[in-house]
């Protein structure tokens, strides 16, 4: 996968399954053109992205334009799936997710 790829543990299992032939999840980063992504899930031989994921520290997000970012980035990524899931993380609330898996710190820690 191009640009940086930082490995992380497997996210929590509580809230959603990501399927089989997930390889690595970790933050992806390039700087042509300058994107970060919080989140990114690859599966199979072709390390296509299954999700991605973007976490916010606020309390409470909209994520209508969150989403919509989100997607403009993933075009950036080597290989995506064509039903790939957007992920919108927050502290405590999620709205207007629009199709998107919405988390918040308590889905995580509380799980």
């Amino acid at each position: 996968m191009g640009g940086g790829v930082s490995p992380a543990h497997p996210p929590h299992g509580g809230r959603g399954d990501l399927g089989e032939g997930v390889v690595a999840v970790g933050a992806f980063w390039t700087d042509r053109p300058p994107v970060e992504l919080d989140c990114v899930a690859l599966a199979g031989r072709g390390r296509a992205a299954r999700l991605v994921g973007e976490a916010k520290w606020a309390r409470r997000v909209s994520a209508g334009g969150l989403v919509r970012a989100l997607q403009r980035k993933a075009e950036t990524l080597p290989s995506l799936e064509r039903d790939a899931r957007y992920v919108i993380a927050a502290r405590e609330e999620v709205i207007d997710a629009r199709g998107a898996l919405a988390i918040t710190a308590a889905d995580i820690f509380d799980g």
